[in-house]
């Protein structure tokens, strides 16, 4: 028996205290997508640039290259006026914030 042998059974996945690691570190970076703000695919928040031209918002297909926009949108720019959202999602609570 070498001696790697025996330092690497603690990580063994089939011990439970090892699967409780694993799974508190899968879980951990899950979570920590939730709070990405950005337009990449795993941002918990969507960046939108515009100007006073945008004046219609479609939920389901403007977070590009997402399929669906997430329920936090930071609007960056100079939009001013109404703007009117299309295809929301039944059940989830929007939040847009305004940074200019």
């Amino acid at each position: 028996r070498s001696h790697f042998g025996s330092s690497l059974s603690s990580w063994d996945v089939r011990s439970p205290a090892a699967a409780m690691r694993f799974s508190t570190c899968l879980f951990s970076c899950a979570l920590g997508s939730k709070y990405l703000i950005g337009r990449e695919m795993n941002s918990g928040a969507y960046e939108v640039y515009g100007d006073d031209s945008l004046t219609d918002f479609d939920l389901e297909k403007d977070c590009k290259p997402r399929n669906r926009c997430p329920p936090a949108l930071l609007f960056v720019g100079s939009q001013q006026g109404t703007i009117s959202m299309k295809n929301c999602e039944v059940g989830v609570l929007y939040t847009f914030i305004n940074k200019p």
